[in-house]
C-alpha cells in the first residue's frame, strides 16, 4: 500500500513539468492504478528479470523497430563480501546510446525490502545534471523523474542510491532491485525528448522493452586478504596543529570489507584510535571519481586533501598498501590555490643514542605545464624540533645535521618564508648511550655468532635498506652499530664483519 501511494503522490505528467505533491485516500489509489505487485522484488535470493509486458505505449502506435536511438538503462549488479554486513553499497543506473536525445524521464525502481533506504541516500549522477529532478522514496520503491526544455540528458551516470545491507547478510543472500514500468489511467513513465517527438516515442518504447536491465547485491564469501599482522605508518598533518599523527604504526585490518588494504582502511583505522571522538574525525565517500575523503581529523574544507604513500603522489584513497607502507594525509592550508607544496626527509625515523647525528636531505614538488610531478631540493629551509625554531638551515641541496644530546623522542620538521609547505617530518627516538658495551653482538641477541657477521655486512653494503636509518625492519640499530664496532679505525665498516668472524671461529678474541 506504501508503494502505490508513493507512485501516485510522485508521477511525471507526460506534457508537462515536475510533479506537484497531492495527496489522495488509499481507496482512491487502487481504485486508479492497479500497479506494482508486492512480491515484484522477491524474497527468493534470485535475479528478478525486468517483465518488457508491463509496457504500454500510451501514444499512436509505433514500431520499435524504426528506432534510429537505442537507449539502455542498467542497474549495477554487485558483488559484497559477507564481512560488509550492515553497510551502505552504492548501486548506479546508467544510461548508455541516448547521448543528448532525452530530458523527460520517469522510473519506478522496486528493491527488495530487506534493503534499507531513504532520501538522503539518493542522488543524481553527472548525465542528468543539466535537467531539473525530483525524487522520492518509499518502504520499497523509489520513483525518480528529470525534465527539461533542452535535450541535455547524457550518457553515463543517471543515479546513485546508497542502500544499507541487512547486518546479517551471509554469503548465498541476493537483493534484487528492478525497474518496473508504470502504466496510470493519466499519467505513465517515461523516456522522450523534450517535444515528446515521434522520435522520442520511438526511443521510448525500445527502452522500456528492450533496453532495461535489472540489477541486485548479492553476498559472497570474503576474499582473503593480508594477515592483520601487516603493518603500516600514518602521518597526518592540519594547518592549525601541525603533526598530529609522526610515524603512527597501524595494524592495518580490511575496515570496509572490499576484500583489499587501503589508504581509507588505514586512515579510518587512525581516526578511530587516535581522534578524540573516534572514527568520527574522518569521512570518506564515493563520487563520480572514486572514492573521496571528505573529512580527516576533523576538518571539512570541500575535499582539499592530499595524501602520499612512500612520498609518491598516490591516485586514490582506495589504492592498496603493503606491509612497512607510509601514508602522509594533510589537508590543505591553501584551499582557494592550492600553493601547499608536499615535502619530505629522505629519513622518516630513526633509533638512536645520545651524542649520535642524524643526516637529512629535504626535497619538496611542484608540477610542471602537463602537472607532472617534479622534484626540487628544498634549500633555505629553518629546521624545528618539536616545533621550537633552531639555528640548523638546509645548505643548497637540501641537506643538514642534526645532533642529539638528550634523550626523548623528537619530531624534527622544517619551514619556508619562500613556500607554504606540507613540512618534512622525521621522527627520531633518542636513548642514553648505554654503559656496557657487548663487542660483537651487532644484533643485540645476546649471542655472537654469523648472525651478527650478516647484519654488519648488510648495513656496511646496502646502508639505505639496513643502516641505522635503513627502511627494513631488520636494520642495525644504535646499540648494533656500538656492538659491532669492534676494532676499525673508521667506525662500523666490512672489516669488522670479518673480525667478527674470526672471533666465532676463535682465531681472535675480542675486547
Amino acid at each position: 500500500m506504501k508503494k502505490i501511494i508513493a507512485a501516485a503522490m510522485s508521477i511525471c505528467i507526460i506534457g508537462g513539468s515536475l510533479p506537484a505533491v497531492y495527496s489522495c485516500s488509499p481507496d482512491s489509489v487502487i481504485e486508479a492504478n492497479a500497479w506494482a505487485p508486492s512480491d515484484y522484488c522477491r524474497y527468493d535470493n534470485a535475479e528478478v528479470p525486468y517483465d518488457n509486458s508491463s509496457f504500454v505505449n500510451s501514444y499512436a502506435y509505433v514500431d520499435l523497430e524504426d528506432s534510429n536511438i537505442k537507449p539502455t538503462l542498467k542497474i549495477d549488479k554487485l558483488e559484497v563480501p559477507a564481512s560488509a554486513a550492515g553497510t551502505k553499497q552504492r548501486v548506479a543506473l546508467k544510461i548508455s546510446g541516448a547521448d543528448g536525445k532525452y530530458s523527460r524521464t520517469s522510473f519506478h525502481v522496486n528493491y527488495d525490502n530487506r534493503l534499507t533506504v531513504s532520501d538522503d541516500d539518493l542522488s543524481f549522477g553527472t548525465a542528468v545534471s543539466k535537467l531539473s529532478k525530483f525524487h522520492d522514496v518509499s518502504s520499497d520503491c523509489i520513483f525518480l523523474c528529470t525534465d527539461g526544455s533542452k535535450d541535455t540528458g547524457k550518457d553515463g551516470d543517471y543515479a546513485y542510491i546508497d542502500f544499507t545491507i541487512p547486518a546479517d547478510a551471509a554469503p548465498g543472500d541476493l537483493y534484487p532491485i528492478g525497474i518496473e514500468y508504470y502504466n496510470g489511467s493519466t499519467s505513465n513513465d517515461c523516456f522522450t525528448d523534450s517535444f515528446d517527438s515521434h522520435e522520442g516515442q520511438l526511443m521510448q518504447s525500445y527502452l522500456f522493452t528492450n533496453g532495461i536491465e535489472n540489477g541486485y547485491i548479492r553476498i559472497v564469501e570474503d576474499e582473503p586478504v593480508q594477515s592483520d599482522d601487516t603493518k603500516v605508518y600514518v602521518s597526518i598533518h592540519t594547518p592549525e596543529d601541525g603533526y598530529v599523527l609522526a610515524h603512527q604504526p597501524i595494524n592495518l585490518t580490511d575496515i570496509d570489507g572490499d576484500g583489499k588494504l587501503t589508504i581509507d582502511d588505514a586512515l579510518y583505522i587512525a581516526h578511530d584510535k587516535f581522534y578524540p571522538t573516534g572514527d568520527e574525525g574522518y569521512d570518506s565517500t564515493v563520487s563520480t571519481y572514486g572514492l573521496m575523503l571528505t573529512k580527516l581529523w576533523g576538518i571539512e574544507n570541500g575535499g582539499s586533501f592530499g595524501y602520499y604513500v612512500n612520498n609518491t603522489m598516490s591516485s586514490g584513497l582506495s589504492d592498496e598498501l603493503k606491509n612497512g607502507d607510509s601514508i602522509r594525509a594533510y589537508a590543505y592550508s591553501d584551499t582557494k590555490n592550492y600553493s601547499d607544496a608536499y615535502s619530505y626527509f629522505n629519513i622518516e625515523s630513526a633509533d638512536i643514542f645520545t651524542g649520535r647525528t642524524i643526516d637529512l636531505t629535504a626535497n619538496y614538488f611542484t608540477f610542471d605545464a602537463n602537472w607532472m610531478p617534479v622534484l626540487n631540493s628544498l634549500n633555505g629551509a629553518e629546521i624545528l624540533i618539536n616545533g621550537e625554531k633552531t639555528d640548523l638551515i638546509t645548505d643548497e641541496t637540501g641537506k643538514v645535521s642534526v645532533k642529539f644530546e638528550k634523550a626523548g623522542k623528537n619530531i624534527i620538521t622544517a619551514s619556508s618564508d619562500n613556500l607554504t609547505l606540507v613540512p618534512p617530518m622525521c621522527v627520531v627516538n633518542v636513548s642514553e648511550k648505554p654503559a656496557t658495551i657487548i663487542s660483537g653482538d651487532a644484533n643485540c641477541d645476546g649471542n655472537i655468532d654469523m648472525a651478527d657477521v650478516v647484519i654488519v655486512t648488510q648495513a656496511c653494503l646496502n646502508p639505505a635498506k639496513y643502516g641505522e636509518n635503513g627502511s627494513s625492519e631488520d636494520r642495525i640499530t644504535s646499540a648494533g652499530i656500538l656492538n659491532g664496532d669492534v676494532g676499525s679505525a673508521y667506525g662500523l665498516d666490512i672489516v669488522d664483519a670479518l673480525l667478527i668472524q674470526k672471533s666465532i671461529l676463535h682465531i681472535i678474541k675480542l675486547n
